[in-house]
């Protein structure tokens, strides 16, 4: 796919069902530190990835993510909720790239490893046959 075009219509809205009104690539504006956040566990743990698109390209949108979770004694999670303004797109092209940045860089070992292991067990269940 290096240096390819991409192309993505999900429907993130999932006729009710999902947290967020967004179709396509969602973007945000916020630095990795703080994107990272609130997309832990939903987006992949691989790289943080930067582009320039005119304006006029995106659409605004709002997606609700799930933020300061609460691990509790008896094994429970809370969290609370947080309508972010994000940027949709269906197509990604090469030449916006403009920066790859590790997430080693910002993010902890600790939350990384985690983040990863979340990711292998979601791959799991996908292909899985019950």
């Amino acid at each position: 796919m290096a240096g390819e075009t991409i192309h993505n219509t999900a429907d993130h809205y999932r006729n009710g069902e999902g947290g967020s009104i967004s179709r396509g690539f969602c973007l945000t504006q916020d630095k990795p530190e703080e994107a990272w956040k609130y997309l832990k566990g939903i987006v992949a743990p691989d790289v943080c990835i930067r582009f320039d698109i005119d304006r006029k390209l995106l659409t605004a949108s709002n997606g609700k993510y799930a933020t300061n979770y609460m691990h509790h004694p008896d094994g429970s999670m809370t969290f609370t909720t947080e309508i972010k303004r994000e940027w949709c797109i269906d197509t990604l092209r090469p030449e916006w790239l403009t920066e790859v940045i590790a997430l080693e860089s910002f993010v902890p070992e600790h939350e990384l490893n985690a983040a990863r292991y979340v990711d292998q067990i979601k791959k799991h269940i996908k292909t899985a046959r019950i």
